[in-house]
């Protein structure tokens, strides 16, 4: 909670982040002493997981607005975030994941059940595991992560009278890291980045 908090104040405080903050939701208050984190209600939203259970579809203009999203954030954070990064909050290290097959056999009885299996997958598969750490050692820190991008951490706000607005919510996991660029189409023919 505190990385998460310190993570808000950082985006409200300065201007030149604006862009990145106005992603999120409005931060109220942080007591370290009694872990707590007030966040402003993002009235009217549901996440994405309950919104395409509520409406029993996967609306392309809303895919198309999340990844839209996505990259605005890691292109604003390319640009703006990156030379004001504080290296407390944001250490740049690569996600645990990419150690996961480094795990010592003792620990293996914690793992959920699709840990396990993806584990059983790694240790049959050697090949996965040295790509693994070929991506650990080239991680750079190229652009604000948020570390934990599912369905659930989306929230969509529709509106009748103006355009849907669209929030990213939980960043205890953010980290300063490595921004996936691939050969794909960009939006003046180049190459683009691929979240």
């Amino acid at each position: 909670l505190q990385k998460e908090a310190a993570c808000y104040v950082m985006m409200e405080s300065d201007p030149a982040l604006a862009e990145i903050h106005a992603l999120m939701p409005r931060f109220r208050a942080y007591d370290p002493d009694r872990h707590l984190l007030v966040l402003e209600l993002i009235g009217g939203g549901e996440n994405l997981t309950e919104f395409h259970r509520r409406i029993n579809g996967f609306p392309e203009d809303i895919a198309r607005r999340v990844g839209e999203l996505l990259a605005r954030y890691h292109e604003a954070s390319m640009r703006d975030l990156l030379p004001r990064a504080s290296t407390a909050i944001f250490q740049g290290q690569p996600p645990w994941i990419l150690s996961f097959h480094l795990m010592p056999q003792g620990s293996m009885q914690s793992l959920s059940a699709a840990n396990s299996q993806f584990m059983t997958i790694l240790q049959s598969h050697p090949d996965f595991g040295q790509a693994l750490d070929r991506i650990r050692a080239g991680w750079r820190r190229d652009a604000l992560i948020h570390g934990d991008m599912k369905f659930d951490n989306v929230v969509v706000r529709l509106a009748e009278t103006a355009e849907s607005t669209l929030h990213v919510v939980d960043w205890e996991l953010a980290a300063v890291g490595e921004f996936p660029v691939n050969h794909v189409q960009g939006r003046n023919g180049g190459p683009g980045p691929q979240c």
